[in-house]
């Protein structure tokens, strides 16, 4: 917070309050501010408590529905104006933006992310039973659970997890990178 006048501290302030008698709104005559200026200078603790239960709500209220809804109504209309339009533009449309996204695509993260964002977008859980490995694609061996397997192997089958069509045979096979441990984490349910 600041006073008009740089020269002048909380102490200051305090003084006037405390020792001379003078109310808020005459300090604030004085310094040329409004009284709530003064009233935060002279109650630094209750302030940080009014931020901090602020801080608490706001962050209640985005999670809300609510809140989700209205955050979302807000960048939709920020997004269609001229400015709007430019930040987008800047941000993902510039060559830097797309080289950016490029070259995180290209990562272990965002590799992950985009098999993770794909099998959301299909109404598919990414429930890993194994760890991924240089040249393995994801596959689902039913609507949520899922095995990485080598590339030629998951593509050598045509199956689909939708209506079951060649499901069996590429489950057998797919089967075949699980371990034991993974089996028995499956059983107790700690997958």
């Amino acid at each position: 917070m600041s006073l008009k006048r740089e020269d002048t501290d909380d102490s200051d302030v305090q003084y006037m309050y405390e020792v001379e008698g003078k109310t808020q709104q005459e300090i604030a005559d004085y310094y040329g501010v409004c009284q709530a200026c003064i009233w935060k200078r002279l109650h630094p603790e209750r302030m940080k408590e009014i931020n901090d239960k602020s801080k608490e709500a706001r962050r209640i209220y985005c999670i809300s529905k609510k809140g989700k809804k209205a955050i979302k109504e807000t960048k939709r209309r920020y997004h269609q104006t001229e400015k709007g339009k430019e930040c987008i533009k800047r941000n993902n449309q510039s060559d830097k933006g797309k080289e950016r996204m490029k070259r995180y695509l290209q990562t272990d993260k965002g590799k992950e992310n985009s098999s993770k964002c794909n099998s959301k977008r299909r109404g598919l859980e990414s429930i890993s039973l194994n760890k991924p490995f240089p040249g393995s694609e994801f596959h689902h061996i039913d609507k949520e659970h899922g095995i990485h397997i080598p590339k030629e192997l998951h593509r050598s089958i045509y199956h689909n997890v939708w209506t079951g069509e060649g499901m069996e045979d590429i489950n057998a096979i797919a089967f075949g990178y699980i371990t034991e441990e993974t089996f028995d984490k499956l059983e107790v349910g700690d997958i």
